[in-house]
């Protein structure tokens, strides 16, 4: 239900190791409507063959009904975001680094990361894996290094729980407290009616 409402931009990222046998976890994450991290789904990978990752991602695609998000965002390398500010073009030419395979690789996929060229991608306010690596953090007080696999799917349920519950004390906090206005026009008392109590501030 969270993918089917809030599923038009999902953060992938496998950077993330949990368990005793270095296995990724592999976060499907997302934004709600109080602007809080979601997860559709994980999967934990033994490893990060392209097969492997086919794989996860038709098997949750399937998980969600066969419903793709209108935009992914996923991690590339920590190196990125240096070269990113280089913009690889003028880089690649001024420093004679035609032969250095990963810039040139990164400068054809130029149209998935620069802003002049994603600007018109609806991203929720996203251009990183951050949400992913937010939404890490807060897995991080269930599981461990030292996590099994058995106690890593009973902690994870208890994770999901909490977030659950997370949503739920921002319905209560919506639906019964009122919002501070500012300008007193139709306009922001419409925003009030129908935002969340987040949404209408960011409004």
């Amino acid at each position: 239900m969270a993918y089917h409402n809030f599923g038009d931009v999902v953060a992938f990222d496998t950077t993330y190791r949990t368990n005793r046998y270095a296995m990724a976890f592999v976060p499907f994450t997302g934004v709600n409507h109080y602007y809080q991290s979601v997860i559709f789904g994980f999967a934990l990978m033994r490893d990060e063959h392209a097969s492997t990752f086919e794989w996860i991602l038709r098997t949750w695609l399937e998980g969600v009904g066969n419903k793709p998000p209108l935009t992914i965002i996923t991690d590339q390398d920590q190196a990125m975001a240096s070269a990113i500010a280089a913009r690889c073009a003028s880089f690649v030419e001024k420093y004679h680094l035609q032969e250095y395979k990963w810039l040139n690789g990164l400068y054809e996929l130029k149209r998935k990361w620069i802003l002049a060229y994603t600007r018109n991608t609806f991203s929720v306010f996203q251009n990183s894996t951050s949400r992913s690596e937010g939404m890490n953090s807060f897995f991080d007080k269930y599981v461990s290094s030292a996590t099994g696999l058995k106690e890593f799917i009973e902690n994870a349920q208890k994770a999901l729980a909490r977030q659950l519950m997370r949503e739920k004390e921002e319905d209560y906090v919506t639906i019964n407290l009122k919002r501070p206005m500012k300008m007193h026009t139709i306009l922001e008392y419409h925003a009030s009616c129908i935002y969340t109590k987040e949404m209408f501030r960011r409004f």
